[in-house]
């Protein structure tokens, strides 16, 4: 989904991808980074690297935050930054990012997810069920409604 949105024809055309999250995260970020890299998309992964107040503060630069049910998807959103949280096993009517420039999306109702899950939530990734198109459309929608793309 980053390869579409900063290609060529894509809303953020020549942005540089920043990845964010966790000292558990490191080791996946420094490999999304370098698959992107080898794609030609310029990105750099920080995850592990910064403490929330650093992302925030790095954050202020975004232009457009995606993440997943987690802090730096809420303190973008207090931002005013245009930010879209992919959403799975957590109710996102509860836990979504709130503000004007902020969104959930997620791939399956959550009555669904808590149906088929019977309290296994941790037995696969849920937010996977969010489609890459899904997540470009929303993304764009998202910052043209902010004036950009």
């Amino acid at each position: 989904m980053a390869r579409r949105l900063v290609s060529g024809a894509g809303p953020l055309a020549g942005a540089r991808i920043v990845i964010l999250g966790v000292e558990t995260e490191r080791d996946l970020g420094r490999e999304l980074a370098g698959s992107l890299d080898a794609d030609g998309v310029s990105a750099v992964s920080l995850a592990g690297r910064l403490d929330l107040l650093a992302s925030a503060a790095l954050l202020e630069r975004a232009t457009l935050f995606i993440g997943n049910d987690g802090p730096l998807t809420h303190v973008a959103a207090a931002m005013n930054i245009a930010s879209l949280g992919l959403y799975g096993p957590s109710d996102e009517r509860m836990r979504g990012p709130y503000g004007a420039r902020a969104r959930a999306l997620r791939g399956r109702p959550f009555s669904d997810i808590m149906a088929e899950a019977h309290g296994a939530l941790t037995s696969r990734s849920w937010v996977e069920d969010v489609s890459v198109d899904a997540v470009e459309e929303a993304a764009d929608a998202l910052m043209r409604a902010g004036g950009l793309g």
